[in-house]
């Protein structure tokens, strides 16, 4: 029996840093898809530039859960000797909306070299 808890303990902190970086590909994803530069929306293959597709899409997709799983991992390693466990979930919470807004500030800058800017589609 003893085994057992010892297995949950150890397969807890997967669990947990999978969760983070499901939740953060969504939050990337949704970055990605509802803030594109002007003419960047609805546009198809071969019709306008490919930067968003080759580009931004996986520097939200992935960057984003990157970024949150080092921040989760660097604060439990901060905050093993304190013994308070809420602390590393509190910070990739943080870090998560953080990382999030600088992502959304990231795809408004963007300019856009499609003909169609101008509709703002």
């Amino acid at each position: 029996m003893m085994s057992m808890v010892a297995n949950q303990d150890k397969t807890a902190p997967a669990g947990i840093g999978c969760t983070i970086a499901a939740v953060g590909a969504v939050i990337g994803f949704g970055i990605w898809l509802y803030s594109p530069p002007a003419g960047y929306r609805w546009e198809f293959e071969g019709e306008g530039p490919g930067k968003p597709y080759y580009m931004d899409l996986p520097l939200m997709v992935f960057g984003l859960p990157v970024l949150a799983l080092l921040t989760w991992r660097l604060v439990i390693a901060v905050e093993r000797t304190r013994g308070r466990k809420w602390v590393p979930l509190l910070a990739t919470c943080v870090a998560l909306v953080v990382f999030g807004f600088a992502g959304s500030l990231y795809m408004a800058s963007q300019e856009s070299d499609s003909p169609y800017a101008e509709e703002g589609i």
